[in-house]
C-alpha cells in the first residue's frame, strides 16, 4: 500500500469511527426533551456530558437555578465539517446568521464550549462581550469549538445565545495586568462522589475566612444535583473519555450572581482529564489535594483544606457511585454495519 492508499484508509477510518460513536449518541443518549419524557416515565437516563442543553435540562428537572440558553441555529455536523474544506457550503449562509440572532444582553455559546472570544475576555478579566470576534463575526475556524466539535459526536451543530449574569466579581491579575472576575466554582466528582471545590480563577484569591460559605453553597447544589441523579438513575457519558468503572466522573461550575446567589453555568467532563482542575494545579502544575482532587482550593498559592474544614462531611453526600456506564463495546460496532457517512 502506497503512502496516499495509507492516508486515504486512515481517513476512512476516522470517518467510520466518528459515523459509528455519533449514531450511538444519537440512539443512545437522551436530548432534552427526551430526558424530561424518560424522567417522567421513571425510566434511566443517559446525556452527553459536553452537551450543555443536556446539563439545563437536568438543573430544570432537578429544580436548581441556573442560567438558561436558547438555541437560535442548529446545522447538520457533515455540512460543517465540509464547509471547512469548502466555503460555498450551503452550512455557509446559514452560519453568517448567528451575529444577528444574538440580542442585547446575551452572549454566544455552542452547545460544547463557549468561543475563543469568550474564554479569552474571561481569561484576562475583562468584559465579557457577546462572544463574537471584534468584527462582529463568528469565526468559522474558532478552535476551542472545532477541537470539541470531534469530541461532542452529534449530529448537529447547535449555536445557542445565553443572557449574561450580572455577576459578583473579583480582582485579579493575568500577566502583570489588572482584571476583574466572576465569583465562580467548580465542583469535583470523581467516580460519581463529590471529593473537591475549587475558585475556578487561578488568576485570583479567595480565603477561607470571606469565601468557605460560598463554597460550601456550591457544594450543597451539587449534592442537590447528584442526589436527584441518583434517585432518578440519571448519569452524564461521553464516548470522548474514558469511563470510570465506580461511576461517572465530571464537573460542574456554579457562578455567583451580584446579589450573592449560585446558578449552575454548566456541566462537563473530569477535572484532569478535559476539564482544568483550576485551583487545584499549583504554581509548578502539580496537582494538590489529599489525595489529589480533594477538599477546598481557594487559590494556587494557599492550602488545600478538607471538605469538612469548610463545613462539609463527605461521607453526608449523595454519590452516584455504581451507576452503570456504556463502554466501548457499544459503539464499535462491525466496519459492514457502520458506513462513512
Amino acid at each position: 500500500m502506497g503512502d496516499l492508499d495509507h492516508i486515504e484508509a486512515q481517513l476512512a477510518e476516522s470517518a467510520r469511527r466518528r459515523a459509528r460513536r455519533i449514531r450511538f449518541v444519537r440512539d443512545r443518549l437522551s436530548r432534552p426533551d427526551e430526558m424530561s419524557a424518560r424522567v417522567a416515565a421513571g425510566e434511566p437516563v443517559r446525556f452527553n456530558t459536553l452537551s450543555l442543553p443536556g446539563w439545563l435540562r437536568l438543573a430544570e428537572l432537578a429544580g436548581v437555578p441556573h442560567i438558561p440558553a436558547r438555541e437560535i441555529l442548529t446545522v447538520p455536523t457533515e455540512a460543517y465539517f465540509d464547509l471547512l474544506d469548502e466555503k460555498s457550503s450551503d452550512a455557509m449562509g446559514l452560519i453568517r446568521q448567528v451575529p444577528d440572532l444574538i440580542r442585547d444582553g446575551e452572549v454566544l455559546r455552542m452547545e460544547q464550549v463557549a468561543p475563543y472570544a469568550v474564554k479569552s475576555a474571561r481569561g484576562r478579566g475583562r468584559p465579557l462581550g457577546n462572544g463574537l470576534d471584534p468584527d462582529g463575526t463568528f469565526d468559522l475556524m474558532d478552535m476551542r469549538f472545532v477541537d470539541t466539535l470531534m469530541d461532542l459526536h452529534e449530529d448537529q451543530v447547535r449555536f445557542l445565545a445565553r443572557p449574561i449574569l450580572p455577576t459578583r466579581d473579583l480582582p485579579g491579575h493575568w500577566r502583570g495586568e489588572d482584571g476583574s472576575y466572576p465569583e465562580e466554582y467548580r465542583v469535583i466528582i470523581d467516580g460519581g462522589r463529590i471529593i473537591g471545590v475549587t475558585n475556578y480563577y487561578p488568576q485570583t484569591r479567595m480565603s477561607p475566612e470571606t469565601h468557605a460559605g460560598q463554597m460550601r453553597a456550591a457544594v450543597g447544589i451539587a449534592a442537590r444535583l447528584v442526589g436527584f441523579m441518583a434517585e432518578r438513575d440519571i448519569a452524564p457519558f461521553s464516548p470522548a473519555f474514558r469511563e470510570d468503572p465506580e461511576g461517572p466522573s465530571f464537573t460542574l461550575d456554579l457562578i455567583t450572581r451580584e446579589d450573592g446567589e449560585l446558578f449552575l453555568l454548566e456541566g462537563g467532563p473530569a477535572a484532569m482529564r478535559a476539564a482544568h482542575p483550576c485551583c487545584f494545579l499549583d504554581e509548578d502544575h502539580g496537582v494538590r489535594g489529599e489525595p489529589p482532587l480533594h477538599g477546598a482550593a481557594f487559590s494556587v498559592t494557599d492550602p488545600v483544606l478538607p471538605l469538612r474544614g469548610i463545613g462539609v462531611d463527605p461521607d453526608a453526600l449523595p454519590s452516584l457511585a455504581g451507576v452503570t456506564q456504556p463502554g466501548p463495546q457499544d459503539w464499535a460496532e462491525p466496519e459492514a454495519d457502520a458506513p462513512a457517512p
